[in-house]
């Protein structure tokens, strides 16, 4: 099977890391696309040419030339504008540019949606083919790969632009009190639409109308895919690493074999069960969602098909780690965990309480106990915790599981349970509760974070089979959830529960797809304790070495955008240890102003330092919106004044015809002559306000220098209020004039 371009080039040991990333995007990108992704190597050449610009040296040259193309010959002239507001216009320039793309991509998901959709409504209608399904199905798998293209769309831009930033930053150092330009951009660059626009709505259109798609296939003849009894479940589940490039296509494939298990709504316990809908419900869903979408597929629509998921992992720090080392020695299965889950609506996993109790590795993770709190036990494999809050202490394990023996032991599970499940929900329960008392220095010390799609299958070839997606794995020490110092896991986790998915033709369409690695006897929960406790505990697990070689030698853009975005955030921080002072005074994160002669010759006395040095100034910012804003007011007012003093020109020349002799005003008579006066009045207002609209700008430089953003400087309401006031006073006084003669 050929592999897709971009899951290929990142499963070849990233050999292509020293690569020049310019020639990277052109490898990975769609090629009918090439056009509307970041034009990296022409902002490489634009940094060339602002630094030699501001250097005064203008050499000229083929980089000038494609630069002065693409962007405009200002980026290579001087001006008092920062080298790095500069450059910040340019990226804003193709910020634009793949914003506007990555819209209309979404709108040809939602037209292929549209269509499908169409084809699917013929079949609820009794028309249904064999045909029509096929044409569905064609949509729906020219929707999945323009997802799937959407998403490496939108990692390969965002790394495009972190790279060029701190190429910037690298080419045009900031001074000891300024901020680098990655410090103020990449914030806003994950605000961007097309790195922050949400696609779970889209993932779950394409998720039903498979889902319709195989109803109607199965027909009436086929029932629906029967539920295992617990004593059919698999003894584990088997974890598999995916490459984060591949994350979409995943994704897309196991919504195309599976049904996406959608979690219950806050403050419900259970799932809604969809085994059971017909395909005619499937596709008055997927109708109901194209509608909420919009007519071109922009709308933000309120959908939550993942669950935010931590587990917490318990172990003896003053023992040698005895839990972790029976993790790595005998499997995934020996040991114990705690987990909660909650959707964006429900709250957070961030480690405030855990809400059951379970074996790693069990199956009912991805099926029963897919979601919690749980309100009773359902597997022999979990019990729920009695007090959330202290549920990751050794005391509330221990009163949880005496809490799972007495319900296993005095039938209140009978209705969830047979008594082989209930004798060993027994038996698990009485190892956890001997792990918590028979050591007293049983503590949580790994945390593992993550956000979790659960599928579940529903015909014939995949019946029974659960599986969960974790993206986005994080890992944490104690019970805290992910924070400042989480480590992120560099693969995304495919955990399956299944009999024998060896041969599985789900499983080898997915090993065809995407770049899926099964690792015997890998353990999250064993990864975890060893990457936070490198230390401390007596060996390293077998797999360690293959994820160090990756974490150290992986392109940034073989992760995902939330990897990135925290490593930008790291690197920031490392940027700003040298300007905490200036951060305690308050000021904002970017490089003071450089005024041209002109402006700083026209601030009053005592305002421009000779020596910069020892200036106040030199710890305040520029904001170049600030700054922007700032100059369209001056030329707003520009315009106004200029407008008004040719009117008062064009009615000045008006006045004089038929004038005797020479003057400013013609005598001749009375309309003639107050119609002078008003029109130079007129043009000296414009001459008056021309120069408040200067004075004023220069005010807010001063004060945006300064720190000193008042009220008084910023919105100052008596120079457009004697403005409008003059002008129209005026003009009544020339139309009572103009109207005197009219009325005697």
């Amino acid at each position: 099977t050929v592999l897709k371009p971009w899951v290929r080039e990142s499963n070849i040991c990233f050999a292509r890391a020293r690569m020049k990333f310019g020639k990277q995007i052109k490898r990975l990108a769609v090629p009918n696309h090439l056009n509307h992704y970041i034009a990296y190597d022409i902002l490489k050449k634009a940094i060339n040419v602002i630094v030699e610009a501001d250097s005064g040296r203008k050499e000229g040259g083929q980089d000038l030339d494609e630069v002065t193309e693409t962007f405009g010959a200002s980026c290579s002239e001087a001006s008092y504008q920062p080298a790095d507001s500069r450059f910040h216009g340019l990226l804003q320039h193709e910020l634009v540019k793949v914003n506007r793309f990555f819209a209309l991509q979404l709108r040809l998901v939602l037209d292929r949606f549209k269509e499908a959709q169409r084809a699917l409504l013929s079949c609820a209608r009794g028309s249904s083919s064999e045909e029509k399904l096929d044409t569905a199905e064609g949509h729906l798998d020219a929707a999945a790969e323009e997802l799937t293209h959407l998403e490496n769309f939108r990692r390969l831009n965002f790394t495009g632009f972190r790279k060029i930033a701190k190429k910037f930053d690298k080419a045009v150092p900031p001074g000891s009190s300024q901020a680098s330009l990655s410090s103020y951009f990449m914030p806003s660059l994950a605000r961007e639409f097309f790195a922050a626009a949400p696609m779970d709505a889209h993932v779950l259109a394409l998720s039903l109308g498979y889902a319709a798609l195989r109803r109607y296939r199965r027909g009436s003849q086929e029932a629906a895919a029967p539920v295992r009894s617990q004593a059919a479940e698999p003894a584990a589940t088997k974890t598999f690493w995916v490459m984060h490039a591949a994350g979409m296509m995943t994704l897309c494939t196991l919504v195309k074999r599976f049904e996406l298990v959608v979690p219950p709504a806050p403050g419900a316990l259970v799932p809604p069960d969809m085994s059971a809908q017909t395909g005619d419900a499937f596709v008055a869903q997927m109708q109901k969602l194209i509608f909420a979408m919009g007519t071109d597929g922009l709308a933000q629509v309120p959908c939550c098909i993942a669950t935010e998921t931590a587990r917490t992992y318990f172990d003896s720090p003053g023992q040698q780690f005895p839990h972790y080392s029976r993790r790595v020695q005998q499997g995934s299965e020996v040991d114990f965990h705690c987990r909660r889950s909650s959707t964006a609506a429900g709250g957070s996993s961030s480690g405030l309480g855990m809400d059951v109790v379970e074996k790693d590795g069990a199956c009912s993770a991805l099926s029963v106990h897919a979601f919690t709190p749980i309100s009773q036990s359902r597997s022999q494999d979990a019990f729920p915790i009695v007090n959330s809050r202290s549920g990751t202490t050794a005391a509330g394990l221990g009163e949880s599981a005496a809490a799972a023996q007495r319900a296993a032991v005095d039938g209140s599970l009978a209705s969830s349970l047979d008594k082989e499940g209930c004798r060993m929900l027994a038996a698990f329960a009485q190892e956890v509760s001997q792990a918590a008392a028979g050591s007293s220095s049983l503590t949580p010390v790994a945390t593992v974070s993550c956000k979790r799609f659960c599928f579940k299958g529903d015909t014939s070839a995949t019946k029974g089979v659960t599986i969960a997606l974790d993206e986005d794995v994080r890992l944490s020490d104690g019970a805290a959830g992910p924070d400042d110092g989480a480590i992120d896991f560099p693969y995304h986790l495919l955990e399956v529960a299944d009999e024998d998915s060896s041969k599985a033709k789900w499983l080898e369409e997915l090993r065809g797809d995407v770049a899926l690695r099964n690792i015997p006897g890998f353990n999250i929960g064993a990864h975890a304790v060893a990457a936070l406790h490198k230390d401390a505990i007596p060996s390293l697990p077998a797999w360690w070495e293959h994820l160090e070689n990756v974490e150290t030698s992986a392109p940034a853009e073989a992760f995902g955008i939330g990897f990135q975005m925290r490593e930008a955030i790291k690197e920031c921080a490392q940027d700003e240890d040298g300007q905490e002072d200036a951060v305690r005074k308050g000021s904002s994160l970017r490089p003071p102003p450089v005024l041209p002669p002109d402006v700083a010759a026209a601030l009053p006395a005592g305002d421009v330092h000779a020596d910069d040095t020892d200036s106040e100034d030199d710890n305040k910012s520029l904001e170049p919106k600030n700054l922007l804003a700032s100059e369209r007011t001056m030329l707003e007012w520009m315009h106004t004044v200029f407008a008004l003093a040719l009117v008062g020109i064009g009615l000045w020349k008006f006045s004089l015809r038929k004038q005797r002799g020479r003057g400013l005003l013609n005598t001749t008579s009375t309309s003639s002559t107050f119609l002078g006066i008003y029109s130079l009045f007129l043009v000296g207002l414009a001459v008056v306000f021309c120069w408040y609209a200067v004075l004023t700008h220069f005010a807010r430089i001063k004060a945006m220098v300064s720190g000193e953003i008042t009220e008084r400087v910023f919105n100052r309401r008596l120079g457009p209020t004697l403005f409008g006031v003059s002008l129209g006073m005026a003009l009544i006084a020339h139309m009572a004039v103009q109207a005197i003669p009219l009325m005697s």
